[in-house]
């Protein structure tokens, strides 16, 4: 053993010298794997995060992500009631539990700077749903949330770390959210990642309103389900379907000609989203890609060879075994792709922090990227497998060198057999090389098509924050319309700001306020499902802000907020319910009714 480890290591120094002889070689080698090792890393990293693993705690399979739809209204995949998921927590025959959470912003207080952090209002026993342990105190059970005014709080492990330095005294600390106290009882582990967003977990307070019939028609609520083991995830959507069916018998306010109806689907399906079908295709792709790379380093070690092949004939004639030639060779490949793993698990290890650090709103997934155990032994083995790609076949056709013919005559006795292999490596990087330039070529082309869409609003030199004011300081719409005013107005006269406006929420953002709406005077059709419409609050100066086109009659003018003597709201529409719903007519003067009465004034 002790001199086979001799061996071992004075091949190993020989390997190393000769591939230091070639500094030019050696670094382009090195960096080609680096880059393709590192591509394969960091993608495989965001698969397992996003697809493969998206949360790693017990029984991850047995969750559902469970939504409704009403396709006549048309609304797919709209969140829960709180009475629904109460309902749903009572089907004890198909869930263990059934959970939900309400998104919330807080300003924080009494901790440093003031900041203004997101939280989440769970509904029902969300912590048993994941089936997580605290790290530090107790968490709330589902109980504080049935009446009173419980105002404790669970923090994320992020956030305490980042907030409160890991500090474990921090139980029984009071916080101020929006002005009121809470009191600290707990941290969650670090393996509870969801919401992404949530940092501070306060228990909803449920209100008399959420026990009325009308109270099933805020949906407003994510739910989440943990199947019993006896359920077949196969039979989720027969059995969603007949509660929506006792539903429909039970409560009014179901209205059948919309369709509607529950859903459920794979919790980490759902979690992966839009980006599930891009990873894998990207992998799919830095795959080929490393295949390329091996290619290339295949053939540089070809060539390479080639300026070997008297010094490797005169070892061969020495006495050194054709196998005592290959493991040199190998190890000189092995030594390569070692360098270019060590540089490539790097090169992604930067790129995953830099992805982290961007914090997308809309790709939230991309913020539990980690380098873990699992993903460097992913490494390990793309770092195997190129060493065996690239290394392994010129290892094996030089290590028979044709001794005559190279002593006597030059390097004439291999050259046609080192072409052929030549020839076959390029053949093989020009078809994968096609194969990824056409699926690039895919790729940017329907990268244009969505670029090119007019979203209908303008968005250079624009910018968007968030402000929320906490209701314990304003109480009463006239002090909050008057704090808005006042920041509008501040905000007016900063240099360089040509205009401003506020919105309720912004286009293509996460909120929501999808209502029925009806056309005064119009009568509604017998057995139809009732009209719906998105509907957000805007200042006077939005449209203008965002350069939204006026189509016809006028945008929003200062004043109109409050209602007019006859109780009548000013609104404006946008194109497309326009044409929907007054074809072939003027519809500014018309009255409609989503909540308060209102007179459409202007179409953008």
């Amino acid at each position: 053993m002790r001199d086979w480890i001799g061996t071992l290591g004075w091949e190993l120094r020989l390997a190393s010298r000769s591939l230091t002889r070639r500094p030019g070689f050696l670094a382009v080698t090195v960096l080609t794997l680096a880059l393709a090792i590192g591509a394969n890393t960091a993608v495989f990293s965001a698969l397992r995060s996003v697809v493969l693993r998206p949360l790693t705690v017990p029984g991850a399979d047995r969750l559902v992500m469970i939504r409704q739809d009403a396709p006549a209204l048309p609304l797919l995949g709209a969140q829960l009631s709180v009475p629904e998921v109460l309902d749903l927590a009572a089907e004890r025959s198909l869930f263990e539990g059934v959970a939900g959470w309400i998104g919330r912003s807080f300003n924080l207080t009494g901790v440093g700077d003031p900041d203004r952090i997101l939280g989440v209002a769970t509904v029902g026993p969300f912590f048993e749903v994941f089936q997580v342990t605290p790290v530090l105190g107790r968490l709330y059970r589902p109980e504080d949330s049935q009446g009173g005014n419980v105002q404790v709080a669970v923090l994320s492990h992020s956030f305490w770390r980042t907030a409160f330095g890991g500090d474990q005294s921090v139980i029984g600390r009071s916080i101020q959210l929006n002005e009121l106290a809470f009191e600290i009882i707990g941290v969650l582990p670090e393996n509870l990642t969801y919401p992404r967003t949530g940092q501070v977990f306060v228990p909803y307070q449920i209100q008399e309103r959420d026990r009325q019939p009308q109270g099933r028609g805020v949906w407003a609520v994510t739910a989440i389900g943990r199947l019993r083991s006896d359920v077949d995830p196969a039979s989720l959507p027969a059995r969603l379907a007949d509660i929506s069916g006792q539903w429909h018998q039970r409560y009014g306010g179901y209205d059948p000609a919309t369709g509607h109806q529950l859903t459920g689907q794979s919790f980490s399906r759902w979690l992966a989203g839009e980006l599930r079908g891009f990873l894998v295709v990207l992998q799919a792709a830095v795959v080929f890609l490393l295949l390329i790379a091996c290619a290339n380093v295949g053939n540089l070690q070809l060539v390479r060879a080639t300026e070997r092949e008297r010094e490797l004939a005169v070892r061969a004639a020495l006495g050194a075994g054709r196998w005592s030639i290959v493991r040199q060779l190998v190890l000189e490949s092995g030594l390569i792709a070692l360098g270019g793993g060590a540089l490539g698990i790097a090169l992604a290890a930067g790129a995953v922090a830099l992805l982290r650090q961007l914090e997308i709103p809309e790709l939230r997934a991309l913020a539990t990227l980690r380098v873990d155990r699992a993903v460097l032994a992913y490494s390990g083995l793309v770092t195997l497998a190129a060493t065996a790609l690239f290394g392994l076949l010129p290892a094996w056709r030089t290590g028979r060198p044709d001794l005559n013919g190279l002593i006597r005559e030059g390097t004439r006795g291999s050259v046609g057999g080192r072409f052929r292999l030549l020839r076959a490596g390029v053949v093989a990087q020009v078809a994968l090389s096609c194969v990824l330039v056409l699926g690039a070529g895919a790729l940017v082309r329907s990268l244009g098509r969505l670029l090119a869409i007019d979203p209908g609003f303008e968005t250079d030199h624009v910018t968007s924050f968030r402000v929320s004011l906490p209701t314990a300081a304003y109480p009463e719409a006239a002090q909050r319309i008057a704090a808005f005013d006042a920041l509008a107005e501040r905000l007016g006269g900063l240099p360089g700001v040509i205009s401003l406006g506020y919105i309720s929420d912004i286009p293509f953002g996460t909120g929501r306020n999808s209502s029925p709406f009806r056309i005064i005077g119009r009568p509604e059709s017998a057995g139809g499902p009732q009209l719906h419409a998105d509907m957000r609050f805007v200042h006077a100066g939005y449209f203008e802000t965002m350069g939204i086109p006026l189509l016809s009659g006028r945008r929003f003018e200062p004043g109109d907020g409050a209602e007019a003597g006859d109780g009548v709201v000013p609104v404006v529409i946008e194109r497309r319910l326009a044409e929907e719903f007054f074809p072939g007519e003027d519809p500014i003067g018309q009255r409609i009714n989503q909540g308060p009465d209102g007179i459409i004034v202007g179409v953008v």
